[in-house]
């Protein structure tokens, strides 16, 4: 599996947190940097299977089980799954505003 972490700007690497103390071997960003990723994924032909919302409270990060996936062949595409994943994860942002959220994206290279 190829994890998102390791090919995207240095920029955005900053931004991420580890999910490895929850035992999930990938990073999250959270609702602030989360959209540049995304187009991150759409400028580089990258395709979002889905991914899980975290949720960080105090210095502990814990899964919320909302999560999101592609349940269409035809939406296995950049831009669909962009668009899809954006249009997810504002409606999480819009839900759960005063809560400290955070966005694990799994991808496929196109």
């Amino acid at each position: 599996m190829t994890v998102l972490y390791d090919i995207i700007t240095k920029e955005l690497q900053f931004y991420a947190i580890s999910l490895e103390s929850i035992g999930v071997n990938n990073y999250a960003w959270n609702k602030d940097h989360i959209d540049d990723v995304i187009n991150f994924c759409y400028c580089n032909n990258i395709i979002i299977l889905g991914g899980d919302v975290i949720e960080r409270q105090n210095s502990h990060i814990n899964l919320t089980y909302n999560n999101w996936f592609i349940k269409n062949d035809e939406d296995f595409n950049p831009e669909s799954s962009c668009l899809y994943t954006k249009e997810y994860v504002y409606n999480i942002i819009e839900v759960s505003k005063n809560k400290d959220l955070y966005f694990e994206i799994i991808i496929r290279i196109a």
